[in-house]
């Protein structure tokens, strides 16, 4: 089965964060020791989405149709990512009003992805 390609532009902020498994020991004297563990990194990229109704209706849908559990590609500055999410799905709604009195619904969500090899 093929992987989709969670095609939506992020409006809003970018967080990505790069951790390496590597144990530390430190020594009574101050000295540490480090040992490399694993080769690849743990990857992972937090995305706030901010938008209409319709727009956070449609990330609602991919998100519930890969839960935590299926792998999608990920574009992100033209490098292709194979990811997974790592967070609930938590919509903040937000009310304006345009100069005519119309009540204009906006709603915000931050999901985290990590990277899977």
């Amino acid at each position: 089965m093929a992987l989709e390609t969670f095609d939506v532009q992020h409006r809003g902020e970018v967080k990505r964060t790069i951790h390496y498994n590597d144990r530390v020991i430190a020594f009574e004297s101050g000295a540490e020791q480090v040992q490399q563990v694993g080769i690849n990194p743990d990857y992972s990229f937090q995305f706030s989405y901010q938008g209409s109704a319709e727009d956070i209706d449609a990330i609602e849908t991919f998100y519930n149709s890969h839960r935590l559990a299926i792998q999608f590609y990920l574009n992100y500055c033209n490098v292709v990512y194979t990811v997974r999410f790592t967070s609930d799905f938590n919509v903040t709604d937000t009310w304006g009003h345009t100069e005519q009195g119309y009540i204009i619904p906006q709603k915000k969500v931050e999901l985290t992805m990590k990277v899977v090899y």
